[in-house]
């Protein structure tokens, strides 16, 4: 592959080069996602489910043509699988900074520890899948644990 395509499969990648900055690239890139995802103009949630679909997909071949001779499986700099999954993680709640803190905290916790099966997707899954999917892994259990939340407040009448 020519290396000006290679590169811009990097820029993607590192989520616009968020993912090159020193400290914690994984958590820099998930708020800058969390805020990316307030002030997303408002469009029915299948929709946005069906954009989250195609971006999974697509970072999945950007992720594993980005990692390509990369020492690591998951090298820290590709953080457009946080950036996506953190979209994914705040789409069941409204959308208030509470809550999108509270599954930013959730999220990061879960991408970090990679709780059962979340560690193995990595290595099971080759390239881009494996890169992707563990990300997706914990923007699903931030949603399983943010949803009983959720459901108590309702029921208590607060947003």
């Amino acid at each position: 592959m020519h290396k000006i395509v290679v590169r811009f499969f990097q820029c993607l990648a590192s989520g616009f080069y968020i993912g090159f900055v020193p400290l914690c690239p994984g958590t820099v890139a998930s708020v800058a996602a969390v805020i990316a995802a307030f002030y997303r103009p408002e469009i029915p949630v299948f929709l946005e489910l069906i954009i989250i679909a195609v971006a999974t997909l697509l970072a999945v071949y950007i992720s594993g043509i980005a990692a390509k001779d990369q020492p690591s499986c998951d090298p820290s700099w590709i953080v457009i699988d946080e950036i996506i999954a953190m979209w994914l993680a705040v789409i069941p709640f409204p959308r208030t900074w509470w809550w999108y803190c509270l599954a930013l905290f959730f999220f990061r916790f879960f991408d970090i520890k990679k709780i059962f099966p979340i560690c193995l997707i990595e290595s099971m899954l080759p390239g881009g899948w494996g890169i992707v999917l563990d990300d997706t892994g914990a923007a699903v259990y931030t949603i399983a644990c943010l949803l009983p939340l959720k459901l108590i407040f309702w029921l208590s009448g607060c947003p």
